[in-house]
């Protein structure tokens, strides 16, 4: 039972409830039972009324009540609070107060100084609400002080009750009417607090032995046990299937209660373990713990089974408590069995054999162990002790089991930020002999941390069993964090652990997003996965973006951007011109104002080199607007030259005449050369444009000797042919298009051709900025001969 007292109370002159004289009697006008009631707001929460009827007086010696002592208990336990009065009122008249028992009730409420509700009064309030919502008795006892009157005012004295005996020792020179009134309506009040009705809670099991991973030999009698919360009942299953169910002994299911058994496991191979808690006797919701598995093998070689058997001497039969197997005893070692104490017996002697044949209790010795020696002849031995009922001897109590010490094991980040929520992680924290059932943290510095109570943190539950958990840390420096650890057994291990909390400053990441960082592509600059701490986010309209060409490597000004809303800008002088209606437009605006509040944008320059990125960040502590750290992070990305396509083209050195003339078929036939263009580009760029021209020696000096740029100089340059009439005579250039890579020479002549090949890059608008292109940002080439 839990029994708390919290004491609030000074000495201050407070409201007065009643008003006491030596020489006239003095009557409250209320009994107990009216002075304490219980109100509801109609909302589920109540607080505590009185009704009072104070009575004036002139007398030089007065008593007032100027506080009342709380006590709120039930079977499972209780606890107090003391509570001053607001005020005290020295005139009659009736008065009602009323003290909320919590902050939640809804409506006025008076009389409790410094404090809205009683829980806000009580330093343990998970056990106040515990009690409450549990139903419970109230016990309220008046907090009575002595007065005298000087000079016309009231004058506190140091003299107080704070029960019925006080006011006979402490209040004597008062009559006797006083001292029965005060008695009778201002020392132990009740009334009744009903339960809360409570939804059922959420069921949650957690299974702690046998110890997950762990190998048993064969035979082996294994404990398997655990807890829930919220449950009705837990069920235990091994290898999936139900072992057995154990009910709840507490009416109140939000209360811990444990499944323990033992399970003997005579296969060899893994098996496994698990609990199942529902939180209602049939239905409800259920919960399963984790899965523990155990692995049994068989006995090293050389071993034996040592079996022990308690019996009734008077019935000869077995006692369960008394019966069980000691497997893996090793051959030539000697091992000694001591009886089991059994309740309501009394052990009357021993005896040991290699016979599996029962023996006779006139083999008895009166020994109360046997040592035993297997080997390869004898490999099995029993052990047998014959108990007598004595419901008058207690039991021989076994030699106290040692218990050592749980070892715990803090893992936590060595550096934080100050805002972000860090795990600190205690669960593999461990106890050797048994199991850890407490976990209880300080965590000095986080967010809610009472500093007079370290151990009042976000990771101290009411049950303290909380083995990890998140916090946060409003501020820099460096923090101790400690934990206990408390076993089964009652025994505490202890870890030590620091972390650093720096500045929450933005981490700047800047991303180079881009198929080819070259000369007129875009390339995206993304800040999108910068971060900051959860509690100082990033203020992305603070974002602040300069871009700078690096002296002596080659870049320029002469670049531009589109933004995430799809504006263009380029760069003149550090001016910012705008794309607007297929013109530029002088804004008037430095150029990196436009870049402001930008997560990511497309850069795009005409000129290879190197440029210098620089953007700065900041963020806004979420508890204080005013509060901002900044950070600035560079990075220089080198934009390669576009490198020019190289003209190519290939053809058949000779041809003939094979095609008769559409009109006269009687006619010379003509000929057609195909000519393909083989071009490529030595950065990857794919050919766009391609310009077909073509000569035709007419007068054949390249045969007479002249040389091919003297040969092809005096002709005419034939370019595609673009009308529609039929092909009859002379020569014809023909292509589908100024994209297609053949080309025709059509031709009813026959003599030597000279082909040339203008190519340009194509630059695909998924790669560029179209708007920031000029003509001559397209590179190309040329080419001539045959």
């Amino acid at each position: 039972m839990n029994n708390i007292h919290t004491k609030t109370f000074s000495t201050m002159a407070i409201i007065i409830l009643i008003l006491f004289n030596t020489f006239t009697p003095v009557f409250a006008g209320t009994s107990g039972s009216t002075v304490l009631k219980l109100n509801s707001d109609g909302a589920g929460h109540n607080a505590l009324t009185m009704t009072v009827n104070p009575v004036p007086s002139t007398s030089p010696l007065q008593a007032f009540c100027v506080g009342w002592q709380f006590e709120f208990s039930n079977s499972k336990g209780s606890i107090s609070v003391s509570l001053e009065l607001t005020e005290v009122k020295f005139t009659s008249g009736s008065k009602d107060f009323k003290f909320a028992l919590s902050p939640d009730y809804i409506g006025l409420t008076s009389g409790i100084k410094g404090f809205k509700s009683i829980r806000d009064a009580v330093s343990d309030k998970a056990t106040f609400d515990k009690i409450v919502k549990q139903g419970c008795t109230v016990t309220a006892n008046a907090i009575i002080r002595k007065y005298t009157i000087s000079n016309g005012k009231m004058v506190a004295t140091n003299t107080y009750a704070y029960n019925k005996g006080d006011i006979d020792s402490n209040f004597s020179e008062f009559t006797d009417t006083f001292k029965s009134n005060t008695k009778d309506n201002y020392f132990e009040l009740t009334v009744p607090i009903p339960p809360e009705s409570v939804p059922a809670p959420d069921p949650n099991v957690e299974i702690t032995l046998p110890v997950n991973g762990s190998t048993v030999l064969r035979g082996t009698v294994v404990p398997f046990k655990g807890w829930g919360t919220g449950v009705h009942h837990i069920g235990g299953f091994v290898d999936d299937k139900f072992l057995e169910e154990q009910g709840n002994p507490s009416d109140d299911y939000n209360d811990k209660m444990w499944f323990e058994t033992t399970v003997k496991l005579d296969e060899l191979g893994p098996h496994t373990f698990y609990l199942l808690g529902r939180n209602a006797a049939t239905g409800g919701d259920t919960h399963k713990s984790k899965v523990h598995t155990v692995y049994v093998i068989d006995p090293p070689p050389n071993s034996g089974t040592i079996y022990v058997k308690g019996l009734d001497i008077d019935t000869n039969k077995e006692i369960s408590e008394a019966t069980y197997e000691i497997p893996g005893v090793e051959y030539g070692k000697a091992k000694t069995v001591t009886y089991t104490p059994v309740t309501a017996y009394k052990v009357q002697g021993s005896y040991q054999t290699f016979s599996t044949s029962v023996p006779d209790k006139s083999k008895m010795e009166t020994a109360t162990s046997q040592t035993v020696t297997l080997s390869s002849t004898n490999k099995n031995a029993y052990v047998y002790f014959w108990y007598k009922v004595d419901n008058t001897v207690p039991p021989v109590k076994p030699p106290p089991k040692i218990n050592y010490d749980p070892i715990a094991i803090i893992n936590n980040p060595a550096v934080a930020y100050a805002g972000d929520d860090v795990l600190i992680d205690g669960s593999r924290s461990y106890d050797t002999d048994g199991y850890i059932e407490r976990y209880v943290w300080e965590v000095p510095g986080t967010y809610g941390t009472d500093n007079d109570n370290p151990w009042a943190n976000d990771l101290n539950n009411a049950e303290q069993d909380t083995d990890k958990g998140t916090v946060w840390y409003p501020k820099v420096g460096t923090y101790p964090i400690s934990l206990e650890v408390i076993d089964d057994g009652n025994c505490s291990g202890y870890d030590q652990s620091i972390i650093e909390i720096i500045e929450p400053k933005p981490e700047v990441n800047i991303d180079v997003l881009a198929d080819k960082i070259k000369e007129n592509r875009k390339i995206t600059l993304d800040t999108s996965k910068s971060k900051s701490a959860t509690r100082f986010p990033i203020d992305w309209s603070l974002t602040t973006w300069s871009i700078q060409p690096v002296n002596g490597t080659g870049a320029t000004g002469d670049y531009g951007v589109r933004l995430e809303n799809g504006t263009v800008y380029k760069n003149v002088n550090s001016i910012a011109y705008l794309y607007k209606g297929g013109a530029w437009e002088n804004t008037g605006l430095a150029f990196i104002s436009v870049l402001k509040g930008q997560k990511t944008i497309q850069f795009q320059a005409r000129d290879s080199g190197q440029y210098k990125i620089t953007v700065s960040m900041t963020n806004t502590y979420v508890f204080n607007s005013a509060v901002h750290y900044s950070n600035t992070v560079d990075r220089t990305i080198t934009v390669v030259e576009d490198l020019a396509p190289v003209a190519d083209f290939s053809g058949s050195e000779s041809n003939i005449r094979e095609f008769e003339n559409p009109i006269d078929k009687t006619l010379q036939k003509y000929g057609v050369i195909p000519v393909i263009c083989t071009s490529t580009s030595p950065d990857g760029d794919p050919i766009g444009k391609r310009i077909w021209s073509a000569r035709y020696d007419s007068d054949n000096d390249l045969a007479q000797g002249s040389g091919v740029a003297a040969a092809f100089a005096d002709e005419t340059t034939i370019y595609p042919y673009t009308g529609t009439d039929p092909f009859t005579s002379g020569i014809r250039l023909v292509v589908d298009s100024e994209y297609d890579s053949t080309a025709e020479i059509w031709s009813y002549e026959v003599g030597k051709f000279t082909e040339a090949l203008q190519v340009y890059e194509d630059i695909p608008d998924s790669e560029t900025v179209k708007e920031l292109l000029l003509q001559s940002d397209y590179k190309s080439s040329y080419v001539q001969g045959w």
